[in-house]
Formats: structure tokens, sequence, C-alpha cells
């Protein structure tokens, strides 16, 4: 599809904001600006001469001029040319002064989007079309008025009502644009009444005017708003007319509402008709007129006039308010429909922003379009900021990845989809219940996305932590039998092993045969002694160690076999790491379990020496729940963990090595420890490429 194009000059000394300029340009898809750009003020008045622009962007702080006469200067060449002034300085007085002096719009570089600059050159196109529109009516309404008025200059009786018709229509169009530039600018509904009100007095003399609006249930007519010439008389009746109602036919607002049509009153009607004729006598009104106000055949609203002189029925004057009551009627009812509709919004805003759940909704190209209060305070940001962004604004680039391509599923499939997925919150990784349901137009095309999620991580590790602990006791019944059931016999078959290896001769097959058993044998009291250490007793003290250290000591023990294998190390520890109370050995061997799970995991990937082959060790100090931890990170890039076996792991005898290489029993045991040390012990991995295993444990204060 061929895009509009508007062709743009741009006077500003900056090149840097001019690619910035050319930049926020390019990103509108619906239309295809042509930016052109002159450094200088003089030579973009040639360009000016030369070429025709669309529109004009101009900066008022260039090399060889400045200031807002250079706005005068422009529009003495180029009169029709819409003009936007950028600046560098956020000022409301200059702002104001440069739309006085011809500029459409103001914007400061700062603050502009491509949406709003976007928006902002339409408008300066579109408002002088309207105003080169206006003149050119105006331009044919004077034309036709001097036509008219040589006509009439024929017959003075023709000339008489010509002129007479002339200033009627000067009247009603005069009234009808002071009344729609300011019902442009009002608020609500009810300032657009008091608007009307307002400006039909001034216009008319007529002293006082209300405006009211059917009822809820359409029974009656309710009071909504007034005007009158003195605000303390007007305050007075004020509240005396917002307790009275009108029914059909009931009164002067009562009578318009049923016949639908203007209505007019003189004194003796007034004093009769009118429920609160006591004020009108006492206010001196003698006259009063009823206009409605009528949209597609329904009234919406009554407007009533009072004047103090005895007046019979002016036609001239009721064919001019209601001509401009029935010409605004639009623009009323359309006031009227958006002060519903921001009602409505206000209410369900309100419900969205009282929600504990984190809400967003993405157009189909899944940018945000919207977000509540808290998903906004997760990212740090006010609500309509994060309008124009992606999830690549707010995640890491595999997580935002992640989620994008899971809302392109779902917008190719059109159906709502529920999980659990990760989210990250101030480097907290959190686990959330997520629902994605596609936002549809009248045609069930897919525009959108809409989302909600909430915070399940305290209720998965709770459950977790509740299956484990249900292992775990299971285990610990399982291992104080086994303790008392296998320790003594394999102790005496270690020892009749090794009395027939030492009375065996070497190389014969009694003494191979002896080293098998007690190798074995071994294995088995290993085992045992595995599975005794979830019911001993936690007797031994702890100490305030040195992260550090330990890990040297750890690392000193398996070093060699590291080198052995061709794996690289990596190890980026500080010495100045805070100091944790702990029992030293059990950390150890903590440490050293990872650290063989990583050699398993590489050696599997990379059976021969690699430049991939590496195993990497941090350590850094960092807060959690406003509490001080020290983190140490265990990194390798071997096989990883297949997504569905992640939160198996660290479950008794769960294990991903083969048979005769483990009994599932190390990160089992560690995750115990870890955690009767008050810390965490947590797994990210992506089968094939890498693990991490981390380790937060607190931080010792005296």
């Amino acid at each position: 599809m061929n895009k509009k194009r508007i062709r743009v000059l741009l006077i500003d000394d900056n090149s840097d904001e001019v690619r910035l300029i050319q930049e926020i340009l390019k990103e509108d898809d619906t239309v295809k600006f042509e930016l052109e750009h002159a450094s200088q003020f003089l030579l973009g008045l040639e360009y000016l001469k030369e070429k025709r622009f669309d529109v004009l962007l101009l900066d008022l702080n260039v090399p060889d001029n400045g200031g807002l006469h250079m706005l005068s200067q422009v529009r003495t060449q180029s009169p029709k040319l819409p003009i936007v002034v950028l600046t560098g300085f956020i000022d409301e007085v200059t702002g104001t002064k440069a739309v006085q002096a011809g500029a459409q719009d103001y914007l400061v570089k700062e603050e502009v989007n491509y949406k709003l600059l976007a928006r902002s050159i339409r408008y300066a196109i579109e408002h002088k079309r309207v105003e080169e529109e206006l003149r050119t009516v105006n331009e044919s309404l004077e034309c036709r008025v001097a036509e008219r008025t040589s006509a009439l200059a024929k017959a003075n009786t023709e000339l008489r009502m010509k002129v007479a018709e002339h200033k009627e229509m000067e009247e009603e169009i005069k009234l009808l644009q002071t009344m729609t530039f300011a019902i442009v600018e009002a608020e609500d509904f009810s300032s657009t009444l008091g608007i009307v009100l307002r400006k039909v007095c001034e216009a008319t003399g007529w002293v006082y005017g209300e405006a009211w609006l059917i009822s809820p249930d359409g029974k009656y007519l309710e009071y909504c708003v007034a005007w009158h010439r003195d605000p303390k008389k007007m305050e007075e009746i004020k509240q005396d007319s917002k307790m009275l109602a009108f029914s059909p036919e009931c009164g002067l607002p009562g009578r318009v509402w049923s016949l639908k049509k203007p209505e007019w009153m003189i004194e003796s009607m007034v004093r009769r008709n009118f429920p609160h004729a006591e004020f009108c006598k006492k206010f001196g009104f003698k006259a009063a007129m009823g206009i409605p106000v009528v949209t597609n055949d329904e009234v919406i609203a009554v407007l009533t006039f009072f004047m103090q002189e005895q007046r019979d029925e002016d036609e001239r004057l009721t064919r001019l308010i209601s001509s401009v009551a029935t010409q605004l009627s639009v623009v009323i009812h359309r006031k009227m429909i958006e002060d519903a509709l921001r009602i409505s919004e206000g209410k369900y805003r309100l419900l969205l922003e009282n929600l504990p759940q984190r809400i967003f909704y993405k157009d189909k190209s899944l940018v945000y379009v919207s977000c509540n209060r808290n998903l906004a305070a997760d990212f740090h940001i006010r609500p309509d900021e994060i309008t124009g962004k992606t999830d690549y604004d707010f995640f890491p680039k595999e997580l935002a990845e992640k989620y994008r391509a899971v809302d392109k599923q779902i917008m190719e499939s059109g159906q709502t989809d529920e999980r659990e997925e990760e989210y990250s919150k101030d480097g907290q990784e959190l686990i959330i219940r997520i629902v994605r349901t596609p936002v549809k137009d009248e045609k069930g095309a897919v525009i959108g996305i809409l989302g909600i999620f909430w915070d399940i991580t305290e209720k998965v590790i709770l459950q977790r932590e509740a299956e484990r602990s249900r292992h775990l006791a299971s285990l610990g019944e399982l291992a104080a039998g086994v303790g008392h059931e296998i320790n003594n016999p394999i102790t005496g078959v270690i020892n009749c092993a090794q009395i027939l290896l030492n009375k065996s001769s070497e190389g014969s097959k009694e003494k191979d045969l002896a080293r098998r058993i007690i190798k074995e044998g071994d294995r088995i009291a290993n085992i045992v002694h595995s599975l005794l250490s979830f019911t001993r007793p936690d007797s031994e003290k702890k100490n305030i160690i040195n992260m550090h250290g330990i890990l040297s000591d750890t690392l000193t023990l398996i070093e060699s076999q590291l080198r052995k294998e061709g794996i690289t190390m990596k190890l980026d520890i500080s010495q100045k790491l805070p100091e944790i109370l702990a029992h030293p050995q059990q950390i150890q061997q903590v440490f050293l379990s990872i650290i063989n799970n990583a050699r398993y995991a590489l050696n599997q990937k990379y059976p021969e020496t690699h430049d991939n082959k590496i195993f990497e060790i941090s350590g850094e100090e960092t807060t959690m729940n406003n509490n001080a931890y020290v983190k140490i990170i265990f990194c390798d890039h071997g096989t990883g963990i297949p997504a569905e076996m992640r939160d198996k792991v660290i479950n008794p005898f769960f294990t991903t090595k083969y048979s005769n290489k483990g009994i599932g029993l190390g990160l089992s045991i560690s995750h115990t420890i870890i955690r009767n040390h008050g810390g965490k012990l947590m797994i990210d991995s992506r089968e094939g490429e890498y693990t991490k295993i981390i380790i937060m444990l607190p931080r010792y204060s005296s």
C-alpha cells in the first residue's frame, strides 16, 4: 500500500538532532516523511522559495537568526505553510507566544517521540488547512454579502430585509463560532453546557440560563448547570433549582422536552408554569424561553433562559438560538459520550489498579499499549510510560525472546494460554502463573494480547519443599535402618577381604578378588555414609569462614584432576568477599559435589580437550529481601539439564548419570546442607548449553 507523502523542511543547526528527527520520522509506518534540512535560517527561506513543503520544523535558535520574529518572516514569505516550533527548553511562555505568532504547535526536543512528532505534524497541516478553509469560507461569505448588498441597493425594502437576514446570519455564525471553539476546550459535558448558557446569554442579553438533563431512568429532567450575570444571585437560584425535577409537560423544561420544540413564555405564564416562580418574581424575571438540544430525534438536554424585561415572543431570536442548538447538538452529544466513556474508563481503571495481579495489553506487533500500576512498579516506570515499549526494554534478551515466541503462538492460534513462567524483578528470579488471551476485533481478527499474571514463587517453593521433605523423611527412616543393618556386616566383609589380600601372593586370582571385594565394600560403606548424613544430628559447631579460602582448599583437592581432563578453570573470587558462619567441611562437601557434577557434564560433552570445555566459578556480595548474602556461581558449558528434569535433580536418588556413575544423593545432600545454613541453592540450565548452580549464603554479621 502506498504511504501518504509529507514533505518536511527542518531548519536546525544541530546535526545530531537532525539525525534524531530523521530516525523518529522513519518509525511512522503510516506516512512517508520526506525530510530536507537547512542549517541556517536564510538558507531555509531560499528552500521555501524554490520548493514546495507541507510543513516547517523550525528551531528558534540558529546561528544566523533567532527569536519569535523568525515566524513573521516565514509567514510573510509562505503564509500558507504550517509551522511547528522545536526548542531545547521547556518554556510555556515562549510556546504560547510562538503559537500566537503563527506557529501551529510547539514541541520540546527531548520529549519528542515518533508518535508525538508525527501527530504534531499532522495537526499542524490539518490546522492550517482548516484555517485556509475558514479563510476561503469567510472570503466567500464576504463575496456573497457584497453581491447581496449590491442587489439590495436596488430597492430599499429588499435592502432592509437582506440586511436583517445578513445580520441574523452573522450573529448565528459568530455565536456558533465562539461557542464551538469554547466547547472544544471544555473538559466535560457539564462544562460544555455551561459554556453554551454563558455564550447565549452574553450574545442575546438574557440574564439567566439553566441546563436540564434527562435522568438515568428517563422519567424526569434534573438540574445540570446554570449561569447568571450576577454570580451571587446565580448561587442562590442554583441551590433551589437543584431540588427540582420536571416530568414531561411539567413547567417550561418539561413542555420543551415533551414537544421537542422551542417554547416562549411571557410573565404571566412564567409565574403560573414555572415551579420556582417566587424566585422569578424576586429577581424580576418577566420572560422565559426553552430550547431543546436534539440529536437523532431524541432530546438530550433542555436549555432555559430568562430576562428581566416583559417581551413578546421574538421569532428571530428563537430561530437563532434553536439553529445554534441544532448545530451544536452533535458536539454536545459527543461530549456526553466522552463523559460516559471517561466515567466507564475510570471505573475499569480503578478496578485494574486495585487488583494485586500484573496486567498488560500488547498490540499485534507485540508492542506494549498499556499496563496497570503494579506491573509499571516492577519496571520502575509510570503506567503511561510503557506505551511503545517491548519486552526487550525490560527483560534479558533470552527471556524477552521466550515471551515473544509464546505471544506469537497465541496470536496464530487465537486461543487462550495459561502456564507457569520465569519472571525477573529487580534482579530476582520469580515463578509466575500467567494467562494470555488474544484480543479480537468485531470481525474476529486478532489485534493484540491481554495478559494477567501473579507471583506463585512462594507457593511453588513450599510445594517443592513439602515434597522434598516427604522424600527426606522416608529416606531418613530408610537410612536409620540401613545404617544398622548394613554397616556391621559390610565392615566384616571388608576386614575379611583385607586378610585375604594380605595373605595372597601378588598377581594371584585371590588377591585380585580381594581388591574387588574391598573396592565394592567401600562403595557400599560410602553410600551408607551418605544416607546417614540425612539423619545424623548437626552437632558440629559453626565457624566464621572466608569463602575465598574454603574454595581454594576445595580446588586444591581436585585441581590436578581438572587439568588431567583438559578442563579450563576460570576463577573470579575476590579475597574481600564477606565472611559467612558455616561448617567448613559441609560447605566443602557441597563444593566438591557440584564440581564433580560439572566435570561429568563437561567430559560427557567433550571427551577430549576442547576450547569450550570451560568451568567458571565467580562470587559476589548481593542482597535479597533486604538481607545481605554471599553468592557463588558455578557454571559449566557441558551437557546441561533437560527442562523436565530441572526440578527433580535435587530429589534423593534422582540422577542423570549412568547407573555406575552416581546414586543421586549429591545435590540432594548439598541442598539440605545449604538450607540448614539459611541459604538457597538454585539451578539454571539449558540442555546442551550450560548449567549454573547458584549458592546464596547469609553474610556473617557480628
